[in-house]
């Protein structure tokens, strides 16, 4: 990050200087000289933007990591998400027992699901942002990141035939 700091600095210092450059030979009145500071401020402008947008970029590209890989499920990871979906995570409060569903959420098995797609992505997603307007919040029952994953597999697992609930 230090490196893309000094990137940014160099870039900027290069695109004043070239602005200057360019600028200081047509300041000649007023409005060459109103001209040369608009010119400097877009050089100038657009290399914050391109410095900004390579951070930001690379803040999220580190944050999110990966996509989700529904093929590395363990058992043990499948087992942990069952016990915080009947737990800590108060998911079978609302999804039932066996994911069956009731009066205030949808069920969670098979391939026909009423806000989402199914994939382990869009489950992991859900858990982790809830679904606004609803009683679906995000990390249910205060559970931790890992716990988010974790159940997102147990579900994953029972929606798609690996597991029974």
């Amino acid at each position: 990050m230090v490196g893309d700091n000094l990137s940014c600095r160099a870039l900027l210092s290069s695109a004043s200087a070239r602005a200057s450059m360019v600028t200081d030979s047509f300041a000649v009145s007023p409005k060459a000289d109103r001209m040369t500071r608009a010119l400097r401020l877009m050089l100038v402008s657009g290399a914050l933007s391109l410095c900004a947008a390579r951070a930001h970029a690379q803040a999220t590209d580190t944050a999110r990591g990966p996509e989700p890989d529904s093929t590395m499920l363990t058992a043990t990871m499948i087992d942990a998400g069952r016990k915080v979906f009947h737990g800590k995570g108060t998911c079978s409060g609302c999804h039932g027992d066996k994911l069956q569903g009731g009066p205030v959420a949808p069920p969670l098995t098979g391939a026909s699901w009423r806000h989402i797609n199914g994939t382990y992505a869009a489950i992991i997603d859900r858990v982790d942002n809830g679904l606004p307007g609803t009683l679906m919040v995000p990390h249910p029952g205060g559970i931790e990141e890992s716990q988010v994953f974790l159940v997102a597999s147990y579900v994953y697992a029972v929606s798609h035939g690996l597991t029974k609930p």
